[in-house]
């Protein structure tokens, strides 16, 4: 298993990427970062240059992306613009490509919410039909888009694993599969056969932070992770684990989680 965190969690800096943690998560022995596409688009090609550079100097790899779209780039409903979509993730892959991505995960609650006045069915269709044309630019670019339930609270769309399956499915897209994130997989109350009953050519990322509060889990919670990391092992799942999750201190809070999932995955 490699271990990685996404540093848009605890971006301090005007780019919102987080950057500034980059060496930090180098030090504490993280195998990856995860970065922010949203936070990547925005950068001009001068500072994202330095960024890889920045990366490669801390000795770590940056092997997934999150935070697909920027919250005012919705996907459904009568203000979509499709064109200024396709050409935003054109640039965001490309970066993301550059970086060594393997993977990035759509989540992206604001933009994929079915405004009110579109009917939810409505609303799945035309993300089904944008995602048939995002998965075409990901297998350009070698990198595999997963789709990312959310909890109700953030979205009206995709809320289970299940949910986001059939959705990968009715793409027909190689390059769309699923990632599973533990905080939103608790709030929805998800029974843990909804991992078990995945495979790992579809299920090919984890989310993990605190059920409770989305923060670093450091040993104080008196919940147990043995049953969702059951789960995962019931399917053969060895590949990554990125925390996706606040932190009252970096250094500190990343380090004992990373020493926490450890010893809870075995």
């Amino acid at each position: 298993m490699r271990y990685g965190c996404c540093l848009s969690m605890v971006a301090e800096g005007p780019d919102k990427t987080g950057r500034e943690f980059i060496k930090e998560a180098a030090r504490i022995g993280y195998d990856y970062i995860e970065l922010p596409l949203s936070g990547l688009g925005s950068l001009s090609e001068d500072a994202f240059h330095e960024l890889k550079k920045q990366i490669k100097d801390a000795g770590i790899t940056c092997e997934a992306c999150n935070n697909f779209f920027p919250a005012d780039m919705p996907l459904v409903g009568p203000r979509r613009k499709e064109e200024e979509i396709l050409k935003y993730t054109e640039l965001v892959l490309d970066r993301a490509e550059r970086l060594g991505a393997e993977y990035v995960g759509l989540g992206s609650g604001a933009s994929r919410n079915v405004p009110q006045g579109v009917p939810l069915d409505e609303g799945y269709r035309q993300l089904a039909g944008l995602m048939r044309q995002l998965g075409r630019i990901a297998e350009k670019k070698g990198i595999t888009i997963l789709i990312e339930p959310l909890r109700k609270e953030e979205c009206n769309l995709i809320h289970t694993l299940t949910e986001a399956r059939q959705l990968a499915e009715d793409t027909g897209s190689r390059n769309v599969k699923i990632l599973v994130d533990y905080y939103h997989f608790c709030t929805e109350k998800e029974p843990a056969d909804h991992i078990t009953g995945q495979t790992t050519d579809m299920l090919r990322h984890v989310h993990f932070a605190r059920p409770d509060n989305r923060y670093y889990p450091t040993g104080e919670e008196h919940c147990s992770y043995k049953e969702f990391f059951h789960a995962l092992k019931s399917i053969g799942y060895d590949s990554r684990i990125s925390f996706e999750a606040y932190a009252n201190n970096f250094s500190r809070d990343a380090e004992a989680a990373l020493g926490l999932i450890k010893a809870s995955v075995g």
